[in-house]
C-alpha cells in the first residue's frame, strides 16, 4: 500500500520537485515550459511512496487564468475562480 505525503511547494526540497518534475514529464500530457516554476505555484503537492521510493505525484493547482477560459470554453462550463480555485492535475504514476 502507497504511503502518501502531502506537502507545500514550499516544504519540498529541490530533490523533491526535481522528482516530481520527472515524474510529470515521463507522462507526457503536460508542457514543459515553466513547468519547475507552475508546480511550486500549486497548493500543495502529492507524493505517493512505496518502500520509500516515490511511485507517483499529483497536484491541487492553482489553474491559470488561460487554461481556465480554454478549458471554460471547451467544456462549456463555468468556472469561476472564486467557486472553483483549485483543480486536481499533474496525477502520474510509474505503477501499471
Amino acid at each position: 500500500m502507497p504511503e502518501l505525503i502531502v506537502k507545500c511547494p514550499g516544504d519540498c526540497s529541490n530533490i523533491e520537485i526535481g522528482a516530481f518534475v520527472a515524474f510529470v514529464r515521463a507522462g507526457g500530457e503536460v508542457s514543459m515550459q515553466g513547468l519547475p516554476e507552475r508546480i511550486r505555484g500549486s497548493a500543495a503537492l502529492v507524493f505517493a511512496r512505496v518502500d520509500g521510493l516515490v511511485v507517483g505525484v499529483a497536484a491541487l493547482k492553482r489553474p491559470q487564468l488561460s487554461y481556465r477560459r480554454r478549458v471554460s470554453t471547451e467544456s462549456g462550463a463555468q468556472l469561476p475562480a472564486e467557486e472553483f480555485p483549485y483543480e486536481l492535475g499533474r496525477v502520474h504514476s510509474n505503477q501499471t
